[in-house]
Order: structure tokens, then sequence, then C-alpha cells
């Protein structure tokens, strides 16, 4: 078999189990407890604390975490406007009222996750739809690797304000389903 049959029959393998996730994952949609602006002079930017609602996944043999992403409408950005975002763990338990006025948050010094969104992302999500790939971090939590104590998105282009205007409508989505 040639290099070139080899990859050949890698991609169709992976095509093949993308689409067989696709048709036959199942969705479940987590809402995003609470979103609170995080009291941050240390750094330029925004700073918003997600608090994830418990949740539990069917069990049996099999069962597998396909993505699992944040996504919302984040308001006030431009056509012409390129703004990033980094995800990362809360790692600790934590206060909304405390960390809004300045108190600690403990979060994870490796993000989980980047996004950037740029002209062109603006026209074909008809604004500022974010979907940040959270994949790896929810794993853990249903695993128990980690403790769900929920996550913080920074962006240094976004002002708090705009940020946390639809925070309310972020929602957590995993797909998940069982595999032969």
């Amino acid at each position: 078999m040639t290099k070139r049959s080899l990859a050949l029959l890698t991609a169709l393998a992976l095509a093949s189990t993308l689409l067989w996730q696709d048709a036959f994952a199942e969705t479940l949609r987590v809402q995003i407890q609470q979103a609170t602006s995080v009291s941050n002079q240390a750094e330029s930017g925004t700073r918003i604390a997600f608090r994830v609602g418990d949740f539990t996944l069917p069990q049996g043999d099999g069962r597998q975490i396909f993505r699992a992403f944040i996504e919302w409408n984040v308001s006030g950005l431009g056509p012409e406007d390129y703004t990033e975002y980094s995800v990362s763990e809360i790692t600790e338990e934590w206060d909304p009222n405390q960390v809004s006025r300045g108190g600690s948050l403990a979060v994870s010094s490796t993000p989980a996750a980047f996004s950037e969104i740029g002209p062109l992302d603006y026209e074909r999500n008809q604004g500022g739809s974010l979907r940040l790939d959270v994949t790896d971090l929810v794993k853990g939590w249903i695993d128990g690797a980690q403790t769900n104590h929920g996550l913080v998105i920074d962006s240094k282009d976004v002002t708090n304000q705009a940020f946390l205007q639809r925070a309310s409508e972020a929602t957590l989505v995993i797909r998940y389903g069982f595999l032969p």
C-alpha cells in the first residue's frame, strides 16, 4: 500500500467517523447559571466568570463526548472588529459578590480554549456569535478528573457592558453518543 493510499484511507475513516458522530450524536444544552464581571484592575480588558450548572449524561458502555462548547452572541461587535477570547478553568469554589468587588478567583494558568472573531466570522454569523471549544475541560468534569467550579472568559477587545449584556444567554452545548 502506498503512502498516498494509506493517507486516503485514513482521511475516509476520519470522515466516516465524523459523519457517524453527527448523525447519531445526542445534544445536551446546559444553561449558564450565573455570569459575573470579575474586577481586574491589574490587566486591561474584560473577564467574566461563568458558573455552569450541574448536569448528567446517560451512562453506558461506549459513551463518548464528541464536542463541548460554550456559545452565545456577544453584542457590541462591529463588522470590522477583530476580537480574541480565551477560556480558563476556575479551580476553586468562589463567591460572585466577592469576585465582582475585587475578591480573588483561582484560575488555571493554562487556558482551556482560544477563539477569534474577525470580519469574515462576523459576516458568516450575522454578528458576534461566539463558540468556544471546551471539550477537554468538560470531559474532565464528567470523568471526575476535575471539579466543575465554572470557567472564565477573557477578552481584551470587548467592553464589560457588551460582554455581560447577553452573557445570561450563554449555553454549554455537549454533543455525545454511544459507540458500538
